[in-house]
């Protein structure tokens, strides 16, 4: 019996450590709004720089990349927003939304 506990014991171990090794970690990133006029949504993930939606780690940009408005069509968990001169279109909030540590940033 205490052969079956240590190979259980010895099987989860093993288990629980490749499965963290295995984990891929996920990194914060700066999403930049660069929408080119077609869908101004938050949510489009070809309105951004990567390609993607910014999530709960990310800083977000909106600067002179993109001049288009944008709509925060769904609920938004971002680090820090930046608001940067070169930004002249709107941004409209229909969603909540939550931003972190960062902080938001805005200069004209």
């Amino acid at each position: 019996m205490k052969h079956f506990f240590f190979s259980l014991s010895l099987f989860l171990f093993v288990g629980a450590g490749f499965f963290l090794l295995s984990a891929e970690s996920v990194q914060a990133a700066t999403y930049t709004w660069n929408s080119p006029g077609v869908s101004n949504i938050w949510s489009l993930s070809t309105n951004w720089s990567p390609n993607g939606n910014p999530g709960s780690g990310d800083d977000v940009i909106f600067d002179g990349t993109s001049t288009y408005d944008c709509t925060a069509d769904v609920t938004v968990d971002v680090n820090s927003l930046s608001i940067s001169p070169g930004y002249s279109g709107n941004f409209i909030q229909e969603q909540n939304m939550t931003i972190g540590t960062g902080g938001f940033s805005f200069s004209d």
